[in-house]
């Protein structure tokens, strides 16, 4: 598995998993299969994802190739993409009645979170980039 692909994972489930692990425990699998579903397919999208990017990233060595702020844009670019793409299928299996959310409303479920977590990331991105960069010209200019 590619980085690029490993970092696209751990942002997507580093959050979720926790979250459907405690939903686990409150509620039970098949009794509440309905609203695992959100979980279950979020998790399978991150995979493809993951898989796809990793596939782009093998094809055109896309994470050596860019620095810092290309790959941050690659891997924000593409989670992106995958929170607008499970947004886009949640409103369809909402829409199909495929969803359920644990006897309330969509309100309180998980995901809330997905476009909320893109600006999160794009400004702790751009944040680690800026302590790069100054910590680079740090070391540079106590080599002169």
């Amino acid at each position: 598995m590619k980085r690029s692909s490993i970092v696209l994972l751990l942002i997507t489930l580093w959050w979720v998993i926790p979250i459907f692990i405690l939903e686990l425990l409150t509620f039970p699998f098949f009794p509440y299969f309905k609203s695992h579903l959100l979980y279950l397919v979020t998790i399978a999208i991150a995979i493809l994802f993951a898989v796809v990017l990793g596939f782009a990233d093998s094809k055109w060595n896309l994470w050596k190739k860019y620095d810092y702020w290309g790959r941050y844009s690659l891997v924000l670019g593409t989670y992106t993409i995958q929170m607008l793409v499970l947004l886009f299928v949640f409103g369809m299996l909402s829409h199909w009645n495929s969803l359920e959310y644990y006897g309330s409303c969509p309100a309180g479920s998980v995901g809330m979170l997905f476009l909320p977590s893109i600006p999160v990331y794009f400004l702790l991105g751009v944040i680690l980039g800026l302590v790069k960069e100054s910590a680079k010209r740090k070391r540079m200019r106590g080599q002169q």
